[in-house]
């Protein structure tokens, strides 16, 4: 007998349909140059891949925040930044995201390599890559993934001729931590993520090269319920044609601008960002900084860097009670070169409820459960440690299964194998159990 599970499924696509043709078409569409587009510098030295992102280790890297609801790019409360970097053999990536106080990522999916999945707090992420390293044949693809806040990969596609191909098998390194609570705005807490990735991962034929291009959808799902951001871009999820432009260069400075303060334009209306290079170069450079603020916080700063060494530009400024949305735009220019452009939608007060405090789960609720195949006599013993303060505390499950009626135990015994926070075991059971 059918269960009412597929009608629901059915149910949810229906109501997603409509948002996968409104997200950034039409009305709603950015104007061409207005897309944020980013040059992403070669790094001299890799990052550690080690799920911490250490200022120095990254300095050399681009950097975006300011994600939106991906509906209408309209901006996100909570702080998002995404990190870009190349060498010739790898693309380096990595990602922090605000984590409310009280608040763990879940993972309902992903808790074994492989099986990261859109339910999963996390990134949804979609490659396109453009360079001259692309083969023929992969000219028009594209590469979209889930990686969970555990570091899992999952549901790896390649996207050609209108299809989702599940044959892609990338290699990428990954590390996922938390840093320490009170360690982020308000007694929060940051998600960090980093990522290696190589030439090979993304089909490609030879070694990355400055001028090489590709089109990226920065995405990030959930924290804390069903919602799916990015970086603003247009078209949906799965058309790469108005994503984010990333250009590979050599011997450039590195733009980073962050948005990592509460309050913020989303929360209150404060617009509050800082933009930092580092020059790479053996002499100084200058970079000409504009922010327009819905056309009331008007800022354009020359920001000299000396070489081999870093300068900010930073801003904290509350908008008139009056302005409640509007545009945030910024540019950072080389002379005539465009290094960083970046556009969003705000509305003061959006999304608020993604900020607010959380009460912590009970670390004493220990979540179990069980399932029986009455054809096989087989019962799937199940309990989930992911919500400790330290899952390694579970040492392992007891269990007992009784008739209804009385009677002996028909089985019993201890779990001791802890599959990535499940303890679990298949039973068998005598015949006619049920």
């Amino acid at each position: 007998m059918r269960r009412p599970i597929p009608r629901l499924v059915i149910l949810i696509a229906a109501m997603l349909s409509p948002l996968l043709a409104s997200a950034g078409v039409g009305e709603k569409a950015l104007a061409p140059e207005k897309v944020p587009a980013f040059v992403v510098p070669r790094i001299s030295k890799p990052p550690t891949v080690d799920g911490r992102i250490d200022p120095v280790e990254w300095r050399e890297a681009a950097a975006v925040s300011g994600v939106g609801n991906w509906t209408d790019d309209v901006l996100l409360p909570r702080p998002t930044t995404f990190y870009l970097a190349w060498d010739p053999e790898h693309l380096y990536f990595a990602c922090r995201t605000y984590l409310r106080p009280g608040y763990k990522p879940r993972i309902p999916a992903g808790r074994s390599p492989g099986l990261a999945y859109v339910w999963d707090d996390g990134l949804e992420l979609n490659f396109q890559p453009m360079g001259a390293n692309v083969p023929a044949a992969n000219k028009q693809n594209s590469y979209k993934w889930f990686l969970n806040c555990l570091g899992f990969v999952g549901d790896c596609s390649r996207l050609a001729l209108g299809q989702q191909f599940k044959s892609w098998g990338p290699k990428f390194i990954i590390k996922a931590s938390l840093t320490d609570p009170g360690t982020a705005p308000n007694g929060g807490r940051w998600w960090e993520m980093e990522m290696s990735s190589t030439a090979q991962d993304f089909e490609l034929d030879g070694p990355h090269r400055a001028g090489d291009q590709r089109r990226a959808m920065l995405g990030i799902n959930h924290i804390p319920g069903w919602m799916q951001a990015r970086i603003p871009c247009n078209g949906p999820y799965l058309d790469p044609f108005g994503y984010n432009v990333l250009t590979l260069a050599g011997d450039t400075p590195a733009v980073q601008m962050t948005m990592d303060s509460l309050p913020n334009l989303a929360t209150d209306g404060t617009a509050a960002l800082k933009i930092r290079a580092f020059n790479p170069a053996a002499g100084p450079v200058a970079l000409a900084i504009e922010v327009n603020v819905a056309d009331t916080i008007r800022k354009a700063e020359t920001l000299n860097v000396a070489a081999g060494q870093s300068a900010e530009f930073a801003l904290n400024e509350k908008l008139p009670d009056a302005v409640k949305s509007g545009r945030l735009d910024v540019e950072v220019k080389q002379g005539d070169r465009q290094l960083f452009s970046y556009t969003v939608a705000f509305q003061v007060g959006a999304h608020s409820g993604m900020i607010g405090p959380v009460p912590p789960p009970d670390p004493t609720k220990f979540s179990f459960e069980s399932r029986f195949n009455p054809a096989r006599s087989l019962l799937l013993v199940k309990g989930d440690t992911y919500y400790l303060d330290d899952p390694a505390q579970a040492k392992a499950l007891r269990y007992r299964v009784m008739p209804d009626v009385g009677g002996k135990s028909i089985a019993e015994g201890r779990i001791t194998l802890n599959a990535e926070y499940y303890i679990q075991d298949l039973v068998k059971l005598p015949p006619h159990s049920a």
